[in-house]
């Protein structure tokens, strides 16, 4: 994304493969630089890694968050990922929700 005449990464996703199920994806990390939130930039992103995900020939695509990044979860769940699992778990000095979405592409 251009910011004024100099080039500067504002944001960031990684899909990889999973070698033991072929067609399987996760998407594995995904962030903006809060400073260039609600411009589009993540829903761009989210675009382009299914994009990529559906040339790759991944037939299905997952990725493991946590309760309370309500604009990350309304992007996946607008580009129709769908809620599969919530677990409890310790983590950071206290106990979070893990959340699992999945995404069919075929």
């Amino acid at each position: 994304m251009e910011c004024g005449h100099r080039r500067n990464l504002v944001g960031a996703i990684a899909i990889v493969g999973d070698r033991e199920t072929p067609g399987k994806g996760r998407l594995r990390w995904y962030i903006v630089d809060p400073r260039f939130h609600r411009r589009g930039i993540g829903r761009d992103l989210i675009e382009r890694a299914l994009a990529f995900s559906k040339k790759a020939g991944f037939d299905r695509i997952s990725l493991w968050t946590f309760e309370g990044l309500q604009r990350a979860q309304s992007i996946y769940m607008k580009n129709g990922f769908r809620l599969v699992e919530t677990r409890e778990v310790p983590q950071w000095g206290g106990m979070i929700h893990e959340q699992r979405f999945e995404l069919g592409l075929k």
